[in-house]
């Protein structure tokens, strides 16, 4: 019996140290040099906090002795910029005993009180939304603008606007938090914001994680991930913007419960991830997303989980052009739009912007804010409030015009260049364009009645490459196109047709012929870039 207690007594010391060890605190800013992708991609595979990748030198952030060993096993040279919580504070012009509120930063309570008054004065066009709660019991508040707020109009688009996913990302809450404030008070009296309040359903959620920005306020300004403790029993936090469904198992984010791009154990088992999917799932009319973060001035969009580009590239960057332009015409800030992995030197898996891309069907941008290089990085001065916001607001309002002129649009989709090709004993590419992004799906059965369709293929593009698997050799099969645009307006093309290669069944040649596939037995498909 003594033996038992003893073991337990020691098992307990063993639990306390260990538990003592990952929790002690260890805070220390590093330059790596990374001068080959090779190098980085490392760097991002251990889920290290990659601030910044410049001149063949990467910015980190350690957040514990652990990946500091593991810095050191990986044999990558680094040199320590400052080695602990002070110096890191003192860098940034932070005072170690953090002010009592967030100066004229918005605290959670303030930015409820700001929601609370415009809905009140603005109430013809404002009104209040909440999406969720988080794990201390906050609310996940927004503010909903429209012409007629109290009523969802099947005939208008929705655009939402998503701030502070990053607890440390402060200015983004301004900026969404500016950009509400500017569409209601400037609506009686700009034609152009009165065009796009009357015209679609706009939804701002400055704080999507409220905890976390809460914890900055309090305790550690640099926190990054949420507060809800993970399964270790040890460690706290998920990283919000590597926890959505789309290549969550990806490169780019970790499976370490104390890394600060933890990804959690499964996707959207954050109340804050799912309280977003749940209100996407149910506002099906959404057609852009503009996700702020911070910091680098970079306008982002997919692909964020690979260096390889997104079938819908070009569509993309053709969007964020004229974004880019409006913005750096405000104050003269460089704004670089790019591939979201490109553009930051390192992948991310299970991220909004490829989420949105891929599984929703609307363009997402993740826009970085200022700075645009640390220091200040996640903290920048006060008096970079007002320039941020106004240089972001002609953004934001050419993709809501964008939005509302895709969807008003009324003429059909024109559906061009079918081909067939690849084709073999048991498989064909079918590729297609549209002069408008849509989404695709193709039937196909053995006669026109048809008989099979592929899922749909989301990604909203111009050119579209599907290869269906699964047919039977020698056999020919009618097809067609769905195109379904952003308006949620579907065109099909007329009936198509090709032959398998190979001989047919000799296992009674009529079975085949007279056999025509199951409407809920779908043969699989794969998705390509053209």
């Amino acid at each position: 019996m003594r033996y038992g207690i003893t073991l337990i007594a020691l098992l307990f010391c063993l639990w306390s140290i260990k538990s003592t060890a990952q929790t002690a605190e260890f805070h220390q800013l590093i330059e790596v040099m990374v001068p080959s992708p090779a190098d980085l991609q490392l760097l991002v595979n251990l889920g290290l906090d990659i601030w910044e990748v410049k001149d063949g030198k990467a910015t980190v952030y350690l957040w514990s002795v652990e990946e500091l060993t593991q810095l050191d096993t990986s044999g990558i040279s680094y040199r320590v910029l400052y080695p602990d919580r002070k110096s890191v504070y003192q860098s940034l012009d932070l005072p170690l005993a953090l002010p009592a509120d967030a100066g004229l930063f918005h605290t959670y309570d303030e930015l409820l009180t700001v929601l609370e008054n415009l809905e009140t004065s603005y109430s013809d066009i404002a009104a209040s939304v909440t999406i969720g709660t988080t794990h201390e019991g906050r609310n996940i508040a927004g503010l909903k603008i429209s012409d007629n707020v109290t009523y969802d109009d099947p005939g208008e688009p929705i655009i939402v606007i998503l701030g502070c996913q990053h607890a440390r990302e402060w200015i983004s809450v301004e900026v969404s938090t500016g950009l509400v404030n500017f569409l209601v008070e400037q609506y009686t009296t700009n034609t152009t914001v009165q065009q796009i309040v009357d015209s679609s359903e706009i939804y701002i959620f400055p704080m999507i994680n409220p905890d976390g920005h809460s914890y900055c306020v309090t305790t550690y300004r640099l926190w990054r991930k949420n507060r809800k403790p993970n399964d270790d029993g040890i460690t706290v936090g998920v990283d919000l913007n590597r926890n959505f469904s789309y290549k969550w198992e990806t490169g780019g984010s970790s499976t370490s419960p104390g890394s600060n791009t933890y990804r959690g154990p499964y996707p959207f088992s954050e109340q804050e991830t799912l309280a977003l999917k749940n209100f996407v799932d149910t506002h099906p009319r959404i057609v852009g997303v503009i996700n702020y973060h911070s910091y680098g001035q970079d306008i982002l969009y997919a692909w964020a989980y690979t260096y390889t580009d997104a079938p819908n590239q070009a569509f993309l960057d053709g969007l964020a052009a004229p974004m880019e332009a409006a913005i750096e015409a405000v104050n003269g800030s460089g704004y670089l739009r790019d591939q979201w992995a490109d553009s930051l030197s390192y992948t991310g898996g299970g991220t909004t912007v490829d989420w949105c891309n891929a599984e929703i069907g609307v363009p997402c941008f993740t826009i970085e804010l200022p700075p645009a290089t640390n220091p200040p990085g996640f903290v920048p001065p006060e008096s970079a409030i007002e320039p941020a916001v106004e240089e972001n607001i002609p953004g934001a309002l050419l993709l809501m015009q964008w939005a509302i002129n895709e969807w008003d649009d009324a003429s059909s989709t024109i559906i061009s260049n079918t081909q067939v090709s690849a084709i073999t004993d048991t498989s064909a590419r079918v590729s297609w364009d549209t002069d408008r992004a849509s989404w695709g799906q193709i039937e196909y059965g053995t006669d026109d009645q048809y008989g099979s369709a592929t899922p749909l293929d989301k990604i909203p593009n111009l050119s579209h490459t599907m290869l269906i698997e699964g047919l039977l050799p020698g056999t020919t099969y009618h097809y067609r196109i769905t195109a379904t645009d952003l308006g949620r307006r579907a065109t099909q093309s007329p009936d198509g047709m090709f032959t398998t290669t190979g001989a047919p069944s000799r296992i009674g040649d009529w079975e085949q012929f007279e056999h025509r596939p199951h409407s809920s037995v779908s043969p699989s498909r794969t998705s390509e870039s053209p």
